[in-house]
Parts: C-alpha cells; structure tokens; sequence
C-alpha cells in the first residue's frame, strides 16, 4: 500500500510541539520558523501548522482527558502522544479538515517515528473511533482542564486576584491575542485597524503578516502590544531629563517607545548581556530609524559609577502575562523557575540602583502577574535601599493611570479586564541626600 502523504504542516506541527515542555527552548515562534525554513512551508502551510500547535497547548488537558477515554493505560511514548493530540485538536477544533485526512496522516506520522511502527495500529483505532464522535469540545465544568491550566498557576493568581476572577482571566488568556501596533509617524489609515487607548495605538482586526503592514518597513509603524505601550507611558521618566538607561533593552522595543518620549536632548544608552542580544536590538533599531540616537552597550561594558537621570530593568521573567501569545509557558515555568527568575530579577535591581542618580528614577516592569515577581520584588527592593521611595505618579504627565494602578508606585495591566498582556510597573526615587 502507498503512505498517505504527511504534510509538512502537519510535520513541522509535530516537531515544534515535541519542543514543548523543554524549559530552555527557544519560544514558540522561532521553533516554527526554523521548521518552516527546513520544509519550504508556504504561508498557508505555515498557518496551518500554527494553528495545530497553538491550539493544541491551548486545549491540551481537554485533549488528554480525550484520548484517556481510549486507552488502557498510558502511552508510553511522548513523540506518539503529541501526534495524536494534535490530531485530536484537529478534530475537535478545526471545523475543515476531513476525518480521513486526519487518521491517515497521523498514522504514517507515527510509523515514520523511531521504531513506531509498533504504535501504527494502536494509533490508527483510537483515531478512527476518536473521529466517528462529534467534532467538537464538550462543555466541560472544570475550568482548570478546559483552560489547560496547571495548578500552580491558579495559586499564583489567587494571590493577586480575587477567586471570582481567576477563570476569566484564564479563559481571556486562551484566547488568540490581536496584532498591535504602535504608531511612530503620521496617520496608518487602513479599514483592518481600529484605534485603542493610548493614542498611537491601533488593534488589527484582520489577521496579516507583519511586512505586509502599511509603514512597518519604513519604521513609522512598529508592532508592541497595547500593555506593552501603557508600561512603558507609566514607567517613562520626566522629558526634560537628561540622560536614561535601559539595562534589560533586546530586543529594543521599550527603548525605541522610550527614545519617542524622550526625544534627541536625552541621551539614551540601551545594554544587554550579549552580542546576540545587542544585534537583535541593533536590527530594530535600524528599521526604526534610531540607530544613531541610541547608545549601546554591553552590560558588562557600563562603568562603575555611571549615573542616569533615569533607569529602566524591563526584566526577564516568566512571561504569564503572555499566555495568550506563547501558551507554552504555563507548562515550562514552575515555583522553582519562578523563584530563581526573582533572584535573578533581585540581581539586576540591585545593579540597576547603583547607576541612579541622586533625585533620578528607577523604573521595573515585566510581562507577568506573579506576585513574587511584581509586589515581593518592589516590597524587597524597598526594604534594602532605604535611600529610594516609591513614586505615586506615572511617567507620562495627564496620563491617567487609574485603570491599572494596584498600590504605591505599582501598576498593572489585565488581560481579562483591559483586553492586552500583563505587565507590572514600578516607580522609585533615589533620594539626594
């Protein structure tokens, strides 16, 4: 009999999702584009492959729950499992692609494994009976499993939000996340947009590529997602200082919004802790046209002593705030690899002080709601540099911050209650003494 041909959608689907619960491989995105190069995947191709994996993280423990119906007991082979709970999101989620394809592809994707020749049939008759049910997922009354959330992760939450919130907020954050933009230049006038607040910012309501968008290229449009935007009019400092520092800066979205408040008097200097980091910057840069009014460096490069008006850590973190956007995370990130990001988080603040002048702002924000990360921090930050104080004001003057301020100095964006990723901020003064 002649295999049923794979799709490369459906194979590189497959190899990304196996990536899955490897804490240190890479996001999401960049394992779909190496697979998309390795297999010539065209666009529609790409979307498709996609859509498999973001969906499947998405429903994962619904899907397991599914496939435990028609086995005896576990399946002894992660790269088996992953085939057939992709095919089952498959089923379950993509309304267009016929059962048969489903089955037969998915088979020969298992017997092309390493010795899975030995799973072909048993992989075969749980589809077939698996694709003869309706095509969709059932109600379910756990939300925990219906969001495919860990239990950890509900914990976490419930020590910033009240119990009556946390199933919205997981349920917003399973859902696709928007293409923002952030208005650099003039007016982007197209029908597929439609305008938020702050000003600047617009919401593409048609799915496109990035460098299709009207003034990407040119730099007078740059894709940062809306609370991303409001951190960053939150944390910014005063216009007439001097100069800042961006010590966490790749790949340089922050900085180029910064290098837009500030305008050419400030002057700017971005760092980070390698080359990599600085090319990914240096790249930005350029589109945006910013490249000679930004100083950078390595962070190792900064001199002792050296003061800024102003310093933001855009810290490293466990990016929960982005769940709608790599759903991976909640499965790579535990207390254990929360914690170490805090003592790593506690580090960089550390240093970051030391670069402040006297009467000059220190600005922390990160992508996450943990509480470990955001009020902990603040609070530890606070009680081992008695020379800074908390700043009740936002950045940005007559910028209302009353939508997101969570206590002195702090704020935070939801993605249940505003509609965009959480990001936290803090503000601190050093005091002249």
């Amino acid at each position: 009999m002649t295999p049923f041909p794979i799709s490369p959608a459906r194979m590189a689907a497959h190899r990304v999702l196996l990536r899955t619960d490897a804490p240190k491989a890479p996001g999401l995105d960049i394992l779909l584009e190496e697979q998309a190069e390795r297999l010539d995947l065209d666009n529609r191709d790409l979307g498709l492959a996609r859509q498999i994996v973001w969906g499947t993280l998405r429903h994962r423990f619904q899907l397991e729950h599914l496939l435990d119906q028609y086995l005896q007991r576990p399946l002894p082979r992660e790269d088996v499992q992953w085939a057939l709970l992709a095919a089952g999101f498959q089923h379950c989620g993509l309304e267009r692609i016929p059962p048969h394809a489903i089955v037969s592809e998915t088979v020969e994707l298992v017997r092309g494994l390493h010795k899975g020749e030995r799973f072909a049939g048993l992989a075969n008759a749980i589809l077939r009976k698996l694709t003869r049910t309706e095509g969709r997922f059932k109600p379910e009354v756990n939300w925990h499993r219906r969001c495919s959330i860990p239990r950890w992760l509900t914990t976490e939450a419930a020590r910033v939000l009240p119990e009556t919130e946390l199933e919205s907020l997981f349920q917003s954050l399973n859902q696709e996340a928007p293409l923002c933009l952030r208005v650099r230049d003039g007016e982007m006038k197209t029908r597929q947009a439609e305008a938020a607040s702050p000003p600047g910012c617009l919401i593409l309501n048609e799915s496109q590529s990035v460098t299709d968008i009207d003034g990407f290229s040119d730099g007078r449009v740059t894709v940062e997602d809306k609370g991303a935007q409001i951190a960053c009019l939150l944390a910014a400092p005063a216009s007439n200082v001097g100069s800042a520092l961006d010590l966490c800066a790749s790949p340089g979205g922050k900085t180029s919004h910064l290098a837009d408040l500030l305008g050419n008097a400030c002057r700017l200097v971005a760092t980070d802790v390698s080359k990599q980091k600085l090319a990914r910057m240096h790249s930005t840069f350029d589109r945006l046209r910013l490249r000679d009014r930004i100083e950078t460096r390595l962070e190792s490069n900064l001199n002792e002593g050296e003061l800024f008006d102003f310093v933001l850590v855009d810290a490293p973190c466990s990016g929960l705030g982005t769940l709608r956007r790599h759903p991976e995370i909640r499965y790579r990130r535990s207390p254990d690899s929360v914690a170490e990001l805090a003592a790593l988080q506690k580090q960089i603040l550390a240093k970051a002080a030391s670069h402040v002048t006297p009467g000059g702002i220190l600005a922390y924000t990160v992508c996450t709601w943990s509480k470990t990360e955001c009020e902990d921090m603040v609070e530890d930050f606070m009680a081992s540099h008695s020379n800074f104080c908390q700043v009740s004001e936002p950045g940005t003057p007559d910028f209302d911050d009353s939508p997101w301020r969570c206590g002195a100095g702090m704020w935070r964006t939801w993605t249940h209650r505003h509609g965009c990723d959480s990001f936290f901020v803090a503000r601190m003064r050093r005091e002249v003494s």
